[in-house]
This record gives C-alpha cells, structure tokens and sequence, in this order.
C-alpha cells in the first residue's frame, strides 16, 4: 500500500500492523483505536487526522507530518520520529517513550500530558508550544532533559 491515499477514511479499530505505508496519506482520517504498530510510514502524511487510543510502536514515521492532527492516549513508543512535523497539533496523554524525535517540529504544538521518557529529542522545535504536565525523565537534547 506504498504511496496509497487513504485521506478523510474512518479506520477506526484497523489493524495495520507489519505494513508498508510510506509516503501514505491519511490527512484527517480517523484512526481511532488502530494499532499500526511495526509499520512503515516514513514520509507519511497525517494532517489534520484523528488519533484517539491509537497504537503506533516501533514504527519508522521519519518526516512525517501530523500537523493539526488531534493525537490523545496514543502510544509511539520507540518510534522513529526524526524530522517529523507536529505544527500546531494537539497531543494530549502520548507516550513518545524512547522516541527518535531528532530534528521533529513541535512549533506551537498543545502538549498536555506527553511522556517523553528517554526519548531523543536533539534540535527538536518546540518554539511556541503550550506544554502542561510532561515527563522528560531521561530524555536527551533538550534543556527540560536535565530539569527531571
């Protein structure tokens, strides 16, 4: 399914597990309850997409893009998260634990509630992000790192 356009689809409960998604397009698709775990989907394009309850661990998402996306209880432990951009999305009660998130844009993100547990976040923007609640327990490359 590389390079498919599944934007605006409800895949709500899909199980796309082990699955090459690269470059896929799920702008504002409902990806509710979906477990998408050990997938690919470098360059993929989540924009505006909703993801509530959603499991996305050890998933290569390099220069992906969820800006505006609505991300709530989601697990992207272990997730490979360099380059990604979050512009201006809600992230609220996410795990990024271990996260890859080198060179990931959170510019003017809504943080509420994320784990950055361990994760790697050298050269990650946060520039403009409203951040309530966050645990950057052992986290690297970023001055909140050294805070916990």
């Amino acid at each position: 399914m590389s390079q498919g356009n599944l934007k605006f689809s409800n895949l709500e409960n899909a199980m796309m597990t082990g699955m090459d998604l690269s470059d896929i397009k799920l702008n504002w698709a409902n990806l509710e309850n979906a477990n998408l775990s050990n997938s690919n989907l470098t360059s993929g394009n989540l924009q505006g997409a909703k993801l509530v309850n959603t499991i996305i661990r050890n998933v290569d998402l390099s220069y992906s893009s969820w800006m505006w996306a609505h991300i709530e209880n989601v697990d992207l432990t272990g997730t490979d998260l360099k380059y990604a951009e979050f512009y201006r999305a809600n992230i609220t009660n996410t795990h990024f634990l271990g996260a890859n998130l080198i060179y990931a844009d959170l510019r003017e993100a809504e943080i509420n509630g994320a784990n950055f547990t361990g994760a790697n976040l050298t050269n990650a923007n946060f520039t403009g992000a409203k951040m309530t609640d966050i645990d950057f327990t052992g986290c690297i490359g970023h001055p909140s790192c050294s805070l916990n």
